[in-house]
């Protein structure tokens, strides 16, 4: 009789495994001239408020980033 091992492969460990690999082979790329930001937010209905804050707290951490000199 043989002892089998089984791997199992989750959400987690393959979502580790593939943002490394994506780490790694994006330290060779060229720097883009520029980079596009994306915020999923609500922005009608009850949650509408909170979403205008997230969005303008995101567009003022650009603009402070930006004013640094950028990435």
């Amino acid at each position: 009789m043989t002892a089998r091992s089984k791997i199992t492969i989750t959400r987690r460990t393959l979502l580790a495994g593939a943002s490394g690999t994506l780490i790694a082979s994006r330290a060779w790329a060229q720097q883009p001239s520029e980079v596009k930001v994306g915020l999923l937010v609500p922005i009608s209905g009850l949650y509408a408020r909170p979403g205008t804050v997230m969005r303008e707290g995101a567009e003022m951490a650009v603009e402070h980033i930006n004013a640094q000199g950028g990435i």
